[in-house]
Order: C-alpha cells, then sequence, then structure tokens
C-alpha cells in the first residue's frame, strides 16, 4: 500500500465517486500493477454485524431483496461508472495502453444506445465474480444504470 502511495500520490479530491476503499485499492493495483493471489493469510480481517457490507448473516433471500431494493431506491446508481471516470482521470497516463483502452471502451460504450451496449457487454473483459452477479452486471450497464 505504502509503495502504491509513493509511486501515485495523487488522490481524489473527493470520495464520493469511489465507493469503497478497498474496491478502490483493487482498482488501483488490478489497473496499474498486478495481483497476486496468496493462498497463505497474512493479515488479520474480521467482519462483524455492524458492517457496512459483508459481515451480514442475511440469507441469500434477504441479501438480494436488500440489493434490489437498494437498486430501485437509486441508491449507489451510477456510481460504478462514475468512479471509473474518475480513475481514469487521475490514472490514465499511468495506465497501459491496453488497460486504458478497455477503460475507455468502457466508458465510451456506456454513453451509447441500447444495442451498442449490448455489443459491448458481451464481449468485455470486465466481469464480476459469481455468474449471478456477472449477469446483473451486464444488465445493469445494459440499462445504463451502472
Amino acid at each position: 500500500m505504502n509503495a502504491l502511495k509513493q509511486q501515485y500520490p495523487h488522490h481524489p479530491v473527493s470520495l464520493k465517486n469511489v465507493i469503497m476503499h478497498d474496491w478502490w485499492i483493487y482498482l488501483c493495483v488490478s489497473a496499474l500493477g498486478e495481483v497476486v493471489f496468496d493462498p497463505k493469510p497474512s493479515i488479520l480481517y474480521r467482519q462483524h454485524q455492524n458492517n457496512v457490507l459483508g459481515g451480514s448473516t442475511d440469507g441469500w433471500t434477504s441479501k438480494w431483496r436488500k440489493r434490489l431494493n437498494r437498486f430501485v431506491k437509486g441508491k449507489n446508481r451510477y456510481i460504478l461508472s462514475k468512479q471509473a471516470q474518475q480513475f481514469i482521470q487521475l490514472y490514465g497516463q499511468d495506465m497501459s495502453p491496453q488497460m486504458y483502452k478497455d477503460m475507455d471502451q468502457f466508458l465510451d460504450s456506456y454513453q451509447k444506445g441500447v444495442f451498442s451496449r449490448m455489443k459491448y457487454i458481451w464481449q468485455s473483459p470486465f466481469y464480476r465474480q459469481s455468474r449471478l452477479d456477472n449477469w446483473i452486471y451486464k444488465l445493469v450497464f445494459i440499462m445504463r444504470k451502472l
């Protein structure tokens, strides 16, 4: 983390477009460096009932009901696209040409018509971890609510 701060000292002036600090850090590392998965735990991390996200003992149905409710009410709507715009403004010059091209195409396609978004999202290099989350990500992108 300190190496990241030293090499890329500029940071968002406002955090309103940063979803969560760990998401932002992962975005920085994956776009500007390399993600390495280490099977050996080396830090202590715990989740608890008061976490904003995670740590909940809600069942699958309750979890998705809450997500749908947040989406319908407009909470966090457009935050992924805004975060991508802010990231490319801050670090675009530091990104590899391919990563810059991928993010630029994402943002450009997001602004286009529904058929262009549909075409783009099925060939996009970006994805979510679970199959269901990935389908929802694609649907929300097509709806232009990301």
